[in-house]
């Protein structure tokens, strides 16, 4: 792609922009992760990952997309020497609840997505129609991504340094990490969890 043909940034200072790739024809990129001149894309809308070769940063060639389960999103990921860690969790916006997304921000979170009460009036288990959880990924071949290792959780898929938090009535943006990985992701904390935590409290 020849200069002339770069998009226009709408704000920049002290940046140059080389290159551009639409990610496959995915450009709802989220978080980003470069690692051994591959970056690993999660995406918004596209309910998957992408991995885009930038060892040449000005001809970054999309190389591999990986397709979450149905109704499920990868907006959160982190890499660790030859491992992808990559938050599975329930699409807000393919969810009909969210299609006024003023519901997202307001009201019982946990019982807008269904993540509050996990059985009906009989009390038996609902059965979710996403996936919940933490997938591992081996990208010792980045243009291959081979998944190894699936740990899911409940709720609506909220990790904290590999602990599930409940669904309950508030959410809260929560960022943490340890000694071999850092992610951010969004908790549904309960109150008990709230109580003991403080209600703007990360577990760490």
């Amino acid at each position: 792609m020849s200069a002339t043909d770069l998009p226009v940034a709408d704000h920049a200072r002290n940046l140059r922009l080389i290159g551009h790739s639409d990610q496959g024809g995915r450009p709802d990129g989220v978080q980003l992760m470069v690692h051994r001149g591959y970056a690993y894309v999660g995406h918004m809308f596209s309910q998957g990952f992408s991995v885009i070769d930038v060892r040449n940063p000005r001809a970054p060639r999309p190389v591999h997309y990986e397709k979450a389960p149905p109704m499920t999103w990868n907006i959160h990921l982190q890499t660790h020497d030859d491992l992808l860690l990559v938050i599975n969790a329930k699409d807000m916006f393919a969810d009909a609840a969210f299609a006024d997304e003023r519901n997202y921000y307001t009201g019982a979170l946990g019982k807008t997505v269904g993540t509050a009460a996990a059985g009906d009036a009989q009390g038996q288990t609902t059965e979710r129609s996403w996936t919940a959880g933490l997938s591992v990924f081996d990208i010792s071949h980045p243009e291959a991504p081979r998944r190894i290792g699936f740990m899911p959780v409940e709720g609506v898929a909220s990790i904290a340094s590999g602990t599930p938090v409940a669904a309950g009535p508030m959410s809260q943006p929560c960022s943490t990490g340890s000694r071999t990985t850092s992610f951010s992701s969004w908790t549904w904390p309960t109150r008990r969890d709230r109580a003991r935590r403080g209600a703007s409290g990360c577990r760490g």
